[in-house]
């Protein structure tokens, strides 16, 4: 099967440790969060699950990939503490409702060699099944999942033997996947436009927040309603869009920064609603010379402020049926507000571009810039509206700050602080700032 059933396989290997305590049954009368929360943390060359106190030992097993999943089975909240682990395939969340930490200092890593089967599917402009996707965290079909990732999930991309299709294996870090069973290799892209009412959702709800490092790939979210994002500011890396949604309807986001890896360098995008996405809204959106803030494909997002660290390539794009790599949900009417745009660079930047309406070749049909920043007011196009521009002096150094407190002392109620200083050349100083409140007694 592409998507093993996590499930099954944990508990199946679970029985094999005769003697072995488990956590108890969380059926009958409710249980206090200490009773549903367990550490996951290295023995030798053991991944062992405990229970809160630290001493017991649930289970263990060399596969770090099993031992998580089997803790994420028998418990409602995981916490995977700092130290190295290597998985040979996807971690899949085997229920509804449990909640993932990936702690500071916790750096998880796949063996590609080990010939992974989950595969995500993917078109490209190569055709179909030109790349094998494997996420490291999994979230497949299962609601109200929240998955906190603090530490660092490492990618990896491999070629495989001359004559494999697909021909090449890469990591993505998590993925929210609601799209249910799918044929593979995926049939050809649906283009149509359609209403939310035609369309159907694989996940009701789910939580990200991001702050370790994905370096090369982005976190991803499929054909799911209601998602909330507070936070993905990822150790900064200047490539690719760090968070990606297609076929996703009514998602609520926080702060996502996309800042460059070097002093002075240049971003990607910094969020990709790569198609089919509906009422999404934005609080922040922070891109550091970016190829693009937001590319926007025949979806529709409500944006509070978008923030250009520098002169950015284009601001935004807004195209009516690009994309769809992944979903077969039906495209929607693009529209894409954005309420404040700050650009910190000098005036003579003014002529930022917007390019809308790219062809099924890709070529650009049509581009618009936003002219005098004097002379700019509210600026309302067809299907964009900028309702306040500002413009401020141009970035000299840019700090990413995040506060994690210790855990699991911090548990259960803890607060995550990231803030994003940009130091202007006048200097003066702005910072954005996100707090999120993470609860596992609720």
């Amino acid at each position: 099967m592409i998507f093993p059933n996590a499930q099954s396989k944990t508990f199946l290997l679970a029985a094999m440790f005769v003697g072995l305590a488990t956590v108890p049954s969380m059926s009958g009368d409710a249980k206090s969060w200490q009773d549903e929360t367990v550490l996951v943390g290295k023995q030798g060359d053991q991944t062992v699950v405990k229970g809160m106190n630290g001493e017991q030992v649930l289970f263990k097993n060399k596969d770090a990939q099993l031992a998580i999943e089997w803790a994420m089975g028998n418990a409602r909240t995981t916490v995977v503490l700092a130290g190295k682990y290597m998985v040979d395939d996807s971690i899949d969340a085997p229920r509804d409702g449990v909640t993932l930490i990936i702690d500071q200092g916790a750096v998880i890593e796949m063996n590609l060699d080990a010939d992974p089967k989950t595969n995500l599917g993917f078109r490209s402009r190569t055709g179909p099944m030109s790349q094998q996707l494997v996420p490291m965290i999994y979230i497949k079909d299962r609601n109200h999942v929240r998955v906190y990732c603090f530490g660092d999930l490492v990618h990896g991309q491999k070629k495989k033997p001359e004559g494999s299709v697909p021909s090449s294996v890469q990591t993505f870090p998590i993925v929210f996947d609601g799209r249910g069973d799918i044929p593979m290799p995926l049939p050809d892209r649906n283009t149509r436009m359609g209403k939310v009412e035609d369309r159907k959702y694989g996940i009701d709800g789910g939580t990200l927040v991001a702050t370790g490092s994905c370096v090369g790939t982005f976190f991803l979210c499929l054909d799911a309603i209601n998602m909330q994002v507070p936070l993905v500011c990822p150790v900064p890396a200047g490539g690719d869009a760090v968070f990606c949604m297609e076929g996703c309807d009514r998602g609520v986001i926080g702060m996502v920064a996309n800042l460059a890896k070097e002093k002075g360098g240049q971003g990607g995008e910094t969020v990709d609603l790569n198609a089919a996405c509906g009422n999404i809204s934005f609080e922040t959106l922070i891109g550091e010379r970016s190829i693009e803030i937001l590319d926007c494909n025949a979806s529709q997002a409500v944006i509070k402020e978008a923030v250009s660290v520098g002169r950015p390539n284009v601001l935004f794009t807004l195209t009516p049926n690009h994309g769809a790599r992944w979903t077969q949900s039906p495209c929607i009417p693009q529209r894409l507000t954005c309420e404040r745009l700050t650009i910190l660079a000098d005036e003579d930047a003014a002529k930022l571009g917007i390019i809308r309406q790219r062809n099924r070749k890709n070529k650009l049909a049509e581009s618009v810039t936003l002219g005098d920043p004097k002379e700019a007011g509210a600026m309302e196009l067809k299907d964009i509206k900028i309702d306040k521009l500002q413009f401020f002096a141009e970035p000299v150094d840019v700090k990413r700050t995040i506060i994690v407190p210790k855990l699991p002392e911090a548990l259960p109620r803890f607060t995550v602080k990231a803030t994003v200083e940009v130091t202007l050349n006048d200097g003066s100083k702005k910072d954005y700032t996100k707090e999120v409140v993470i609860d596992v007694s609720q």
